[in-house]
């Protein structure tokens, strides 16, 4: 009989049970146009008017050392954040990205600037149209703030952060959102970080599972349409690492499993790839298979 409790007993194609570590978004590749765009941005009229003089974030900036950024150049650089547009803001997450990746950094980010996160990416994302693929600014501020997001499972403060259930499913939506992208990148990278997420929480499952079936639900609403390997990969390890050893998403999963299996045999049917086909072998292991 299928249950959670046989989820340890089961041997699986692709997914890894024991791979435990969150992915790394840690790409050093545009440091010079990053900095370039920073640099311009710091002495522009926009940051003179709207935020000051960020006299700390000058004096960090020519060493660019990510673990030892002062505290008020974080602040400065997030008042930036807030007060930047396009490229630049692009450019100023990007940074934010790879000061994720520091413990000290990364702490003082999240614990005492948040709320900017909450207006400055999921407020300002969800008023924006992600299904148009024409949108580059918007689909390219939308993957560098996934993959921002990604690292905070890189350090123990971030994961206790966003641990706690307020942030754990403000993340949660935020992925089941990006699933609707337009850009494959996106997706992938949405499936990357919510994967993370389920994969290094700490809480009590039943705090988020709520908001896990809904993400669930955005995936399965996502795969038929997606064609990227890479996206299907990752949506579909997402699936089963929400799935995997957690009862009240498997009972959710057992009772929609007639839709599941409708839209996982047609993506079987469709896609040439063995890595997919083999993963969703693994998902309906989970689930007790066919009937």
């Amino acid at each position: 009989m299928v249950g959670a409790h046989t989820h340890e007993k089961l041997e699986f194609k692709v997914f890894r049970p024991n791979h435990l570590a969150p992915v790394r978004f840690d790409a050093q590749t545009n440091m010079d146009k990053m900095k370039e765009f920073i640099s311009k941005f710091v002495n522009s009229e926009t940051v003179t008017k709207e935020v000051g003089e960020v006299a700390n974030f000058k004096a960090w900036l020519p060493g660019f050392q990510f673990d030892n950024i002062p505290q008020a150049a974080i602040g400065e650089l997030i008042e930036m954040v807030a007060a930047a547009e396009e490229k630049t803001k692009i450019a100023l997450i990007d940074l934010t990205r790879l000061l994720m990746l520091h413990e000290a950094p990364a702490a003082h980010i999240l614990y005492k600037h948040w709320e900017t996160f909450d207006i400055s990416i999921f407020q300002y994302l969800l008023c924006c149209d992600i299904t148009d693929p024409k949108n580059k600014v918007i689909h390219n501020y939308h993957l560098v703030s996934l993959k921002m997001l990604g690292n905070i499972y890189q350090t123990p403060s971030g994961r206790d952060f966003v641990g706690e259930a307020d942030h754990s499913e403000q993340v949660i939506k935020f992925c089941e959102y990006s699933f609707k992208s337009a850009n494959p990148r996106t997706v992938f990278a949405a499936a990357v970080l919510l994967f993370s997420h389920v994969l290094t929480f700490k809480g009590d499952f039943r705090s988020i599972n709520a908001a896990l079936q809904g993400a669930l639900s955005g995936i399965i609403e996502t795969l038929p349409s997606t064609t990227d390997t890479e996206a299907l990969g990752a949506m579909l390890l997402c699936e089963i690492r929400i799935l995997y050893k957690n009862a009240d998403n498997l009972t959710w999963a057992l009772a929609s499993k007639d839709k599941i299996l409708k839209v996982h045999d047609a993506l079987r049917n469709k896609i040439a790839d063995d890595q997919i086909k083999n993963s969703i072998d693994d998902l309906y292991q989970l689930i007790g298979g066919k009937d």
